[in-house]
């Protein structure tokens, strides 16, 4: 009987072994991608004689626990911006009816960096805008898309298209740009069995080349920025959102609301180290 066990756990333990070679490889994928990445990011240089570009990196589409939907608190925000040498963050506040997040949000410099206080707001057909700078009043709920981008443009201020999958009214006009890429719509299509595993074998050494492997080009937001560019003959800006939230992990606390224990699977150190304008 004891024999009859044995072989048992030996063919199980085999299985598990077996069922784990392709992420073990995965990770050693990962590690000859790391080391390519070094090795090109060492040979990089600038020719004699020329002038390199001044590199102006930022953020945008930036949520903090102001704005709801989000953990993150402000220091936390400064702090990996500060981590990455960002230039800018466009922060986007969802507006809220007891508050004006776009006016408590940050703005100005802080540590270094530029704040720009800006908005995600939602039209009265559900389709979704970024305003820089924003406006934090919540009855922009109740008006049509267009009107909500005429009212910005007559401040001087901008209007983005954002989740250009889910925007209903590409007959508006006047907007600046659409949100190309969106980082947090394409993490939501992570398979987690998948990384699970994956996270086994390869996060502590390579996080975000592992999570990088799940992204994917935003093939249908690409056509509809260049119907758009096509169809208006004017220059459309295309824009890369974070959509940062730093809320995604698990956290164990006490009573008083003290955390005891917290694991984040999407600070913002390193939404902001994959994506960036």
């Amino acid at each position: 009987m004891r024999k009859r066990w044995k072989k048992i756990v030996l063919l199980l333990l085999g299985l598990i072994l077996i069922s784990q070679l392709p992420f073990i490889y995965r990770r050693y994928r990962l590690g000859q991608l790391n080391a390519a990445i070094q090795a090109l990011n060492s040979e990089r240089s600038i020719a004699q004689g020329e002038q390199p570009f001044a590199d102006y990196r930022g953020v945008i589409h930036v949520h903090s626990a102001l704005g709801g939907h989000s953990t993150g608190g402000f220091e936390e925000i400064i702090r990996a911006a500060n981590l990455n040498n960002l230039n800018f963050v466009v922060m986007t506040e969802h507006p809220s009816a007891s508050i004006n997040t776009a006016e408590m949000t940050l703005k100005g410099m802080h540590g270094g960096v530029l704040f720009v206080g800006g908005s995600e707001v939602v039209a009265a057909g559900g389709d979704r805008l970024l305003l820089m700078p924003g406006n934090g009043e919540a009855s922009l709920g109740s008006q049509p898309t267009q009107a909500v981008i005429d009212q910005e443009n007559a401040k001087g201020s901008l209007a983005f298209v954002a989740y250009p999958q889910e925007f209903h009214s590409w007959e508006a006009n006047n907007y600046a740009g659409v949100e190309v890429y969106n980082l947090y719509t394409n993490t939501k299509k992570i398979n987690y069995f998948l990384l699970f595993f994956d996270g086994l074998w390869s996060y502590r050494g390579y996080p975000e080349l592992l999570f990088s492997t799940f992204y994917e080009k935003p093939t249908g937001a690409l056509m509809r920025w260049d119907e758009q560019i096509a169809a208006r003959n004017r220059k459309v800006v295309g824009i890369a959102g974070n959509d940062a939230h730093s809320n995604v992990g698990l956290s164990l606390g006490d009573a008083s609301g003290k955390k005891l224990f917290e694991i984040k699977l999407d600070p913002y150190e390193r939404s902001f180290r994959v994506v960036r304008n």
